[in-house]
C-alpha cells in the first residue's frame, strides 16, 4: 500500500459555533497514513481560536496539528494560500472550519493513490442547512454528478467540469507537486474564488479520479465566509473571474473547445446583469472581450458547426466597437419581440 502524508488545510474565522466539530472530525479519520492539519487563524473576532486550542491541547493522537496567525483578516484565499505554503504533505486537502471530514475521508480518498498518483481525487459531498428550528436538515445536493468510480483524462476533465464534479475547493485531495509545479494559488480578495481555482486544476490536471463515495459534510449557514453578498459584489468578482480566465486560456494554451464553453458562461452572466442600460452594457462588454478570444475556426468546432448556436455567438468575431451594440439589439430588443409575436 502507498502511505501518503496528506495536508489538511482548515481556514478559521468566527466559527466558534461549529469549529470544534470541524476540528474533530479529522481527529477521528482512519487514515493510517500520516497526516498533519494546519489550522489558519484569519483574526476572527468571536473566540474560535480559544476553541481550537482547547481541542488541540487534550488531544494525544498521530495527527500533526500546526496553527499559523495571520497579522489581519484577509479572507478565505489568502488563508488557504497560507496553508499551502507551510503545507509538507503529498497531498494537500481543503476543509473548511463550518463543515465536517466523514470518518474515513482521507482513508477513502487515497486509496486509489494505491494505483496511481493522481493529480486530483475528488470525493462526493452530503450537505445540510439549519432548518426555522435550529436543526440542520439534509438538502438536495451533489458534489459529483455520477453512478460509479470514474477516472477523467486530458480533455474530459474540463469538459466535464462543473457536470459531473463541482468546482468547490474542498472534498478532494490534490498532488502538492501538482499544484505547485504551475504556481496555482487562490486569488485573494475575490466571491466565487473557488470557481477561478476549479477552472485552473481542471484546465491543468492530466489525471482526476472521481470517487462515488460521501467523504465531506457541507453545511450551508448565514455570515459564512463562504455565503453570497450583494448581487452587484458578486457580478464584479465574476467580472474580475473571466479576465482571469480569458488570460488564463491564451498564456496556458488550453483547448478553446472546452474552455470556451465555461468562459462564455461567466461572460454572458456579467455583461447581461448590466442590460438595463446600453452604456453600461458596451462599457462592460469591451472591457471583457479582449479577454475573450476565439477565431472563426475555433468557434464553429466549439459549436459544433451549428449555425444556429454559431450565429448566436457571432458577436465574438464581430470588432469591438461594434458587437455589443449587435448583441444588445439582437438579444435586448429584438428577440423578446419576436418572442412576443410569437404568443399573438
Amino acid at each position: 500500500m502507498h502511505i501518503t502524508l496528506v495536508s489538511i488545510i482548515v481556514p478559521v474565522y468566527n466559527v466558534a459555533p461549529y469549529v470544534e466539530d470541524c476540528i474533530r472530525s479529522v481527529m477521528r479519520q482512519t487514515y493510517d497514513g500520516g497526516m498533519e492539519c494546519i489550522i489558519v487563524d484569519d483574526c476572527g473576532t468571536d473566540d474560535s481560536l480559544a476553541i481550537v486550542d482547547k481541542v488541540i491541547e487534550d488531544y494525544n493522537g498521530p495527527i500533526t496539528f500546526k496553527i499559523l496567525h495571520h497579522t489581519h483578516n484577509r479572507g478565505l484565499s489568502a488563508a488557504r494560500n497560507t496553508g499551502m505554503d507551510a503545507a509538507t504533505g503529498d497531498y494537500l486537502f481543503f476543509l473548511d472550519s463550518d463543515d465536517e471530514l466523514t470518518d474515513d475521508c482521507i482513508e477513502k480518498l487515497s486509496e486509489p493513490l494505491n494505483k496511481e498518483l493522481y493529480d486530483i481525487v475528488v470525493g462526493d459531498a452530503n450537505a445540510y442547512k439549519k432548518d426555522e428550528t435550529g436543526h440542520w436538515q439534509k438538502t438536495s445536493f451533489w458534489e459529483l454528478n455520477i453512478s460509479e468510480n470514474t477516472l477523467l483524462r486530458g480533455t474530459s476533465i474540463l469538459k466535464t467540469f462543473g457536470k459531473k464534479w463541482k468546482w468547490s475547493a474542498w472534498s478532494k485531495l490534490y498532488s502538492r507537486n501538482f499544484v505547485n509545479s504551475y504556481c496555482i494559488r487562490f486569488q485573494e480578495g475575490l466571491l466565487y474564488e473557488d470557481v477561478l481555482w476549479g477552472f485552473m486544476i481542471a484546465s491543468l490536471a492530466s489525471s482526476v479520479y472521481l470517487l462515488n463515495q460521501c467523504t465531506y459534510i457541507y453545511k450551508s449557514r448565514m455570515g459564512s465566509i463562504t455565503q453570497p453578498f450583494n448581487k452587484r459584489i458578486q457580478i464584479e468578482s465574476l467580472r474580475v473571474i473571466v479576465q482571469e480566465m480569458g488570460d488564463f486560456i491564451v498564456n496556458n494554451k488550453i483547448n478553446k473547445e472546452v474552455s470556451f464553453p465555461i468562459i462564455k458562461k461567466y461572460f454572458s452572466e456579467v455583461v447581461n446583469y448590466y442590460s438595463s442600460s446600453l452604456s453600461c452594457y458596451v462599457a462592460v462588454y469591451k472591457q471583457l472581450r479582449i479577454h475573450v478570444r476565439i477565431n472563426m475556426k475555433e468557434l464553429m468546432l466549439v459549436n459544433h458547426y451549428s449555425l444556429k448556436i454559431f450565429l448566436h455567438d457571432l458577436h465574438y468575431l464581430l470588432p469591438v466597437f461594434i458587437a455589443p451594440y449587435w448583441q444588445y439589439g439582437i438579444y435586448h430588443c429584438l428577440r423578446p419581440l419576436i418572442h412576443k409575436i410569437k404568443k399573438t
